[in-house]
C-alpha cells in the first residue's frame, strides 16, 4: 500500500489554498469593475432618444451579470419593456461586442400611472431647416400638426421627433394649439444666418410660448413644467438649433475644402511632371545605350576612315 509523503500533501493543500485565495482577490478587483461597467452601458442604452425619456426614472445596477431594476414608469407595459430592453440590448463594447453579458434581469420597478405623459411640443426653426419634439395622444394629431408646419413655412426640411402615445394624457385643447400655430415666416422675416432661429413651446392647452434661439433649457422646461419637462428633454430637443453652424462657420470650413483641394491638385500635378520628367529621362537613356559607338583601331581611328584610306591609295 502507497503511502503519500507528508511533505507533499502538505505542499498540496498549500498550493490548494494559495489558488482560492488568489482567484478570491482577483474576483474581488475585478468583479465590482464589470458591474460598473454593465451599469453604465445599461443606462446609456435606455437613455436612447427613440425612448423619449420614458425611462429616465429609472435606475440599474448590476450584482455579478444579474441586473436589478429599480425606480418608476408609468405603466406595466414600460416596466416590460425596459426590463426587454436591458436583457437583450446592453453589450461591453470593449469586452466581447456581440455577447450578451446579461444573464438575468430582477424588475423592482414600480409602475405609477401619475406619471403618464402629458401632451407638450418644443418646435425648433433654424436656417432652412426645422424639428419638432414632444408626444401627443394620437397619430391625427401628428398628422395635423405637421400639415400646419409644412403649410407654414414651405420647403423648410422638417425632423419629426415627437412621439405619438396613446397612453398620454388628454390633450387639454387641441384645435386651439393648431390655430395658435406660430407664424414662423413672419417671425423671422428679415433675419439672417443665426439670428433666422427660434423656439416654441406648447403644453398642448391652446398657448404657445416664442423664445429666442439663445433661450436655456430651464427658461423652456420651466414653460413647460405642467407636462413634467425635463431640462434633458430640452436639451434634446433644441440640440439641432445649437449644433448649426453660422455663415461665417459655413464659409470658413467650404475655404478650407477648397485650400485643402487645390493643394492635393498641386501635389497630383507635381507628382505627374515629375513622373514625366523620370520617364522620358529613363527613355533618352536607354535610346543612347541602343545606339552603339564605332569600334576605335590603334592610333585612335575607326576602321570606317582606314578602309576609306586604303580605298584611295589602291592603283587606278
Amino acid at each position: 500500500m502507497r503511502h503519500t509523503c507528508p511533505r507533499v500533501k502538505k505542499y498540496h493543500y498549500l498550493s490548494v489554498v494559495l489558488f482560492l485565495l488568489l482567484w478570491v482577490l482577483g474576483v474581488n478587483l475585478y468583479l465590482p469593475a464589470v458591474q460598473k461597467d454593465l451599469a453604465e452601458a445599461a443606462r446609456k442604452t435606455i437613455s436612447g432618444k427613440q425612448y423619449g425619456g420614458v425611462f429616465d426614472e429609472v435606475s440599474v445596477s448590476f450584482s455579478g451579470q444579474e441586473a436589478v431594476l429599480s425606480g418608476k414608469v408609468a405603466t406595466a407595459e414600460q416596466s416590460a419593456e425596459v426590463e426587454k430592453i436591458v436583457r437583450e440590448q446592453v453589450r461591453l463594447p470593449d469586452q466581447q461586442p456581440t455577447r450578451n453579458p446579461v444573464i438575468a434581469v430582477h424588475n423592482n420597478i414600480e409602475v405609477n400611472p401619475e406619471l403618464a405623459h402629458a401632451p407638450w411640443l418644443i418646435a425648433t426653426s433654424f436656417g432652412e431647416s426645422r424639428r419638432v419634439d414632444g408626444y401627443l395622444k394620437s397619430a391625427d394629431q401628428s398628422l395635423q400638426l405637421f400639415s400646419s408646419l409644412g403649410g407654414n413655412l414651405p420647403g423648410a426640411k422638417l425632423n419629426r421627433q415627437a412621439i405619438v402615445d396613446e397612453k398620454s394624457l388628454p390633450v387639454k385643447d387641441w384645435q386651439k394649439t393648431i390655430a395658435t400655430l406660430p407664424d414662423f415666416a413672419k417671425l423671422l422675416e428679415g433675419k439672417k444666418d443665426k439670428e433666422a432661429s427660434l423656439v416654441a413651446a406648447t403644453n398642448c392647452d391652446g398657448e404657445w410660448k416664442v423664445f429666442p434661439p439663445e433661450v436655456t433649457d430651464d427658461e423652456v422646461a420651466e414653460y413647460l413644467q405642467a407636462s413634467r419637462v425635463t431640462a434633458k428633454q430640452v436639451s434634446m430637443a433644441l440640440n439641432d438649433l445649437r449644433t448649426m453652424p453660422s455663415a461665417e462657420e459655413v464659409a470658413r470650413k467650404k475655404a478650407e475644402e477648397l485650400k485643402k483641394a487645390e493643394a492635393v491638385r498641386q501635389q497630383l500635378e507635381k507628382a505627374m511632371a515629375e513622373s514625366k520628367a523620370k520617364a522620358e529621362a529613363d527613355a533618352k537613356a536607354k535610346a543612347e545605350q541602343a545606339v552603339p559607338a564605332a569600334p576605335a583601331t590603334e592610333g585612335g581611328k575607326s576602321d570606317v576612315k582606314d578602309s576609306a584610306d586604303a580605298k584611295d591609295a589602291a592603283p587606278k
